[in-house]
């Protein structure tokens, strides 16, 4: 499966996330697995200990599940004495796309526990899904005067992806994916017959 393929089948599942309907092919997932053992659609249902692998299964299938796109456009220059003529001076323009969520592929064996109709799950840390979100296409160089070697660019590079990541890793944009994500669980679980849902997360 090329990238392209499996970004267009993440985006797919997160859409049908939002509008609530994700669910059902989780359940749908779940069924043609278990069989005639497995609870009915539509029917309130108990899941048992012995489902629970069945549900890790099913959840690291979702793969990246992303909750949070932040664009950003990042100037990063340098300077240095010139004792012949001016400074020289170097100016680049960097824009990213950052793509923030959880990744279900990460979700440990011992990452759910169930009881009844009750269940409690630890879901992986918030991260960047992507560390290959600057379009190095769409960089500019604002202004340039003297000569500039591959290794200035390169940490003229790192630089401006440094600023990237705490701009979108902030704590604000951290808890509103981690509330984004536990509300569309939580939607999946409720689902799945759960009345009593427990969500938290790995800390980094």
């Amino acid at each position: 499966m090329t990238k392209e393929q499996k970004n267009l089948i993440i985006g797919t599942l997160v859409a049908l996330a939002v509008f609530g309907t994700v669910a059902f092919f989780v359940v749908k997932a779940i069924i043609n697995k278990v069989g005639d053992a497995a609870p009915k659609i539509g029917v309130t249902t108990t899941v048992s200990y012995a489902q629970t692998p069945i549900i890790i299964k099913s959840m690291r299938h979702i793969g990246q599940w992303e909750f949070m796109t932040i664009t950003d456009e990042e100037v990063v220059e340098r300077s240095r004495k010139n004792l012949i003529l001016s400074d020289d001076k170097l100016v680049r323009i960097y824009y990213g796309t950052l793509r923030l969520g959880i990744d279900l592929e990460k979700l440990r064996e011992d990452a759910i526990s169930t009881q009844g109709d009750s269940i409690s799950m630890v879901l992986p840390p918030v991260q960047l899904l992507d560390d290959d979100f600057i379009d190095e296409a769409l960089t500019k160089t604002f202004y340039e005067s003297g000569e500039w070697d591959a290794k200035i660019q390169k940490e003229m590079y790192d630089e401006a992806k440094s600023i990237m990541i705490r701009y979108a890793m902030n704590v604000e944009n951290q808890e509103q994916t981690r509330q984004l994500a536990e509300t569309q669980m939580r939607q999946l679980l409720q689902g799945l017959g759960f009345r009593y849902i427990t969500i938290s997360f790995e800390s980094r």
